[in-house]
């Protein structure tokens, strides 16, 4: 019954008439010699194509830069310059192909999955570190890993000439319940 909730989970994630999303954060933490910030974001939104009989799909998440609040405005409208959010609105994460029996594993196991990870028009192959869990008919998945910022090609911001730490901590909490 784990493996086939587990399956139902990955192959309609999102989908509104199978899961009910009742949590979506993702936050990004930065860092500098002086303080560290988190700016958070409720907004994600899932584009989903499925195949051979559900049994292979690809992914689009995608998050608007102008929803992530870190408690100043200033900061925050800093952000959007350096990461070009008036060009590139927002942030996507693709997994193409993905096989879906493949992601059957017990609570205990962590999932990664590979896949492209799009910021201010750059792409870059990235492997996400998922952990599910699955108890009735609630889940939770959760990733956290780091991006660089010079990957995607973004100047980092100074503080009294001192640059903010090119390393970012990113993190995805989303919860819900399976529509029966």
């Amino acid at each position: 019954m784990k493996k086939l909730l587990i399956i139902l989970l990955i192959s309609s994630l999102f989908s509104q008439s199978n899961v009910k999303i009742t949590e979506a954060k993702i936050s990004y933490t930065g860092n500098h010699p002086f303080h560290s910030w988190t700016g958070i974001s409720s907004d994600l939104s899932l584009e989903l194509n499925c195949r051979e009989k559900n049994k292979t799909c690809d992914y689009i998440y995608s998050i608007p830069w102008v929803n992530f609040n870190s408690g100043n405005d200033n900061r925050d409208n800093n952000m959007l310059y350096y990461v070009n959010a008036y060009e590139f609105q927002n942030i996507e994460m693709t997994f193409n192909n993905v096989q879906l029996n493949s992601l059957q594993h017990d609570n205990t196991e962590v999932l990664s999955l590979d896949g492209t990870l799009s910021i201010a028009g750059i792409n870059n192959k990235i492997s996400v570190p998922l952990n599910i869990e699955i108890i009735n008919s609630h889940f939770n998945v959760q990733s956290e890993f780091i991006i660089k910022l010079s990957d995607y090609q973004i100047e980092r911001p100074t503080l009294l000439m001192i640059p903010i730490k090119n390393e970012v901590i990113v993190k995805i909490i989303i919860s819900g319940l399976f529509i029966f």
